[in-house]
C-alpha cells in the first residue's frame, strides 16, 4: 500500500468514532462514500460530499485549503472526519443541515437559569437528544448557570432547549384567599379558605341562618 494511502487509511480509522447516544447521528454514517482521486478546493469538495449523501450543506466560508484525496472508498463519517481533522472545522447536523464551521468561528454563550442549577439542566440535556458531546459544556453544581461552546446553530438550539427545561420545573401553584365570617350563633370567627374564582374575586359563602 503507497504511504500516502496508509496514512489516509490510519486517520480514518483514529477519527470515525460514532455520533454520542442521543444526539443526531449523520445520515448514512456507515455508508460507503466513493471518491475519485484529483485536487479540489475544499469547498467543492464539501459541497460535493452533501450532494453525494442528498444532505443540506451549510459550509463557512472562511474555509480555505485543496484537497488531495486519494482514490478509494471510506464511510461517509470516517471521510468528514478526515478532512475535518486536516482542515481544523467541526461539524454538525441538525436534523435537516449538515453545519461545516471553521474552530476559530465557533462562540462560546453563558445560558443563565432561573429556578435550576446547571448540572441539573446539563444532565437533562444529556437524555434530550440535543447535547453533543464534541462540544464543551460546563456546568455549575452550585450556580444558575451553564456554558457552552460549539457551532452558533447548536449553541442557540441548546439554549432554548435549556431555558423550556428550566421553566418546566417551576411547579403550578392554586391561589387560596381568606374570608373571615361570623357565626353568630356561636359567637366565633372562622377563616374559610376558598379557591379563587374565574373573575379573581373570592367566591361568596352561604349567608349564616338569622
Amino acid at each position: 500500500m503507497p504511504i500516502a494511502n496508509r496514512a489516509f487509511a490510519l486517520a480514518v480509522l483514529a477519527l470515525a468514532t460514532p455520533s454520542s447516544a442521543g444526539a443526531l447521528p449523520l445520515p448514512g454514517a456507515e455508508m460507503p462514500y466513493t471518491y475519485v482521486s484529483r485536487r479540489q478546493e475544499l469547498r467543492d469538495a464539501l459541497m460535493f460530499f452533501g450532494r453525494n449523501a442528498r444532505i443540506a450543506t451549510d459550509v463557512d466560508p472562511d474555509l480555505k485549503g485543496d484537497v488531495e484525496q486519494p482514490a478509494g472508498a471510506v464511510t461517509r463519517q470516517a471521510y468528514l472526519a478526515f478532512l475535518s481533522s486536516r482542515f481544523d472545522f467541526v461539524w454538525y447536523f441538525d436534523g435537516i443541515t449538515l453545519h461545516i464551521v471553521k474552530r476559530n468561528n465557533l462562540i462560546s454563550d453563558t445560558i443563565v437559569l432561573s429556578n435550576r442549577v446547571g448540572a441539573d439542566v446539563l444532565r437533562e440535556l444529556q437524555e434530550t437528544g440535543v447535547y453533543e458531546e464534541r462540544f464543551n459544556h460546563l456546568a455549575s453544581p452550585t450556580s444558575r448557570v451553564l456554558f457552552v461552546t460549539g457551532p452558533k446553530v447548536y449553541v442557540t438550539r441548546l439554549r432554548a432547549v435549556a431555558k423550556d427545561l428550566d421553566k418546566a420545573s417551576v411547579p403550578a401553584m392554586m391561589i387560596m384567599r381568606g374570608r373571615v365570617s361570623t357565626e353568630q350563633s356561636r359567637g366565633t370567627a372562622t377563616t374559610v379558605a376558598q379557591p379563587t374564582g374565574t373573575s379573581g374575586q373570592a367566591q361568596a359563602a352561604p349567608k349564616t341562618a338569622e
